[in-house]
């Protein structure tokens, strides 16, 4: 039999009072748990009030109030869950930075070996940026940035190959250079050829975008010489005899 009871450490007052389910026939047995919810969350007292003086339509007004309540409870900590937050260690291997002496790896192009291995991973890294920021401070020269667009600027393909002029290029770029005028340099620096017209005529959006575009027409223009290259073909007439060797022949045989 269900039924709510006072407390011992509720206020001094009337008499305890004992409310048995069989009093209010006109509460369904679901409406009755929600009472004993509500006097987990708001009190006996609260609970035996509302039995003892409210009508049975208010008591069941009251009930579904808090019915509606307990659902829209449930609804929000469905629609926003909390997330328990994990850092996850990546390990990637990238060159390290010694940060002294005359041979030290440029800043620029440490940081964009980093950024590179990081987007390689599809994974993000809010927290770089500060690290960045703080390494800069401490290890970069006075001037570092405006030496290494300098270097950029001047950069030429010479006798490299497309590959490792593109690995070049990408070392060297660094984020203050704008898009158009990465582009720019890394097409006007290529040997004149197929692929710097084909690249000049294309206008990649991105400096990646001119990379993929440049090794593909590379590698189309290198197929191209290779299957223009003629393969000795045997001529139809006789081969010519070799008489020195018939000459020897016939003197070993005439001398035995």
């Amino acid at each position: 039999m269900t039924k709510f009871e006072m407390s011992e450490d509720q206020p001094a007052g009337p008499p305890a009072m004992t409310l048995e389910h069989a009093a209010f026939p006109h509460l369904t047995s679901i409406e009755w748990q929600a009472l004993h919810r509500l006097a987990a969350v708001s009190g006996e007292v609260v609970v035996m009030s509302l039995l003892s003086s409210a009508t049975p339509d208010q008591q069941r007004l009251a009930i579904q109030e808090f019915l509606d309540r307990e659902l829209a409870e449930a609804k929000r900590r469905v629609s926003t869950p909390s997330h328990a937050f994990k850092n996850n260690a990546v390990k990637m291997e990238t060159s390290s930075y010694s940060g002294t002496g005359p041979d030290r790896l440029p800043l620029n192009r440490w940081f964009r070996e980093i950024e590179i291995a990081i987007a390689s991973r599809l994974i993000e890294a809010p927290s770089a940026k500060a690290i960045q920021s703080d390494l800069r401070l401490a290890f970069e020269p006075p001037q570092d940035e405006s030496r290494v667009r300098a270097t950029f600027f001047a950069l030429k393909q010479g006798k490299m190959s497309m590959h490792d002029y593109v690995q070049n290029t990408r070392h060297l770029v660094t984020k203050p250079i704008d898009m158009a005028s990465q582009g720019h340099v890394f097409v006007f620096g290529m040997r004149e050829g197929m692929t710097r017209y084909c690249l000049t005529r294309a206008e990649p959006a991105t400096l990646e975008a001119a990379f993929a575009l440049a090794l593909r027409e590379d590698y189309v223009v290198a197929s191209s010489y290779a299957r223009r290259m003629p393969a000795e073909v045997p001529s139809s007439g006789p081969e010519p005899m070799e008489i020195d060797a018939i000459e020897a022949s016939q003197h070993q045989q005439s001398s035995s």
